[in-house]
């Protein structure tokens, strides 16, 4: 099975041959206008140093954390992330109250 996969990419790779700068130059060359948006709109920051910022604690958690065992909790932890940092950033009035009123609209399931 590996080695019909590699083959498969073989010839794939032996159909069209990339020349990886001049893709790189075409891309470059494709989003130089959107690259530069901040130089047209003072409102749009150059960097994404902000978002980065705002991503830190987050990291710093799933690292202390010795990040998720498996693929749900991943999902969870970058859902609460998300809802946490969306709560914050819209200036919520609590986060808690954010989480209260979410976790009251979710069904429960039947003890039965």
């Amino acid at each position: 099975m590996a080695a019909e996969l590699l083959a498969s990419l073989d010839d794939a790779a032996a159909e069209r041959p990339v020349d990886v700068e001049a893709a790189w130059a075409a891309g470059i060359e494709r989003r130089k206008l959107l690259m530069l948006t901040f130089l047209r709109q003072p409102e749009v920051e150059p960097t994404n140093n902000r978002a980065e910022r705002a991503l830190r604690p987050a990291v710093i958690a799933r690292k202390v954390s010795h990040c998720s065992k498996n693929q749900r909790g991943a999902e969870a932890f970058a859902a609460f992330t998300s809802v946490a940092r969306t709560a914050v950033k819209k200036n919520s009035a609590a986060i808690a109250d954010t989480f209260h009123m979410l976790l009251r609209s979710v069904p429960q399931p039947d003890s039965t």
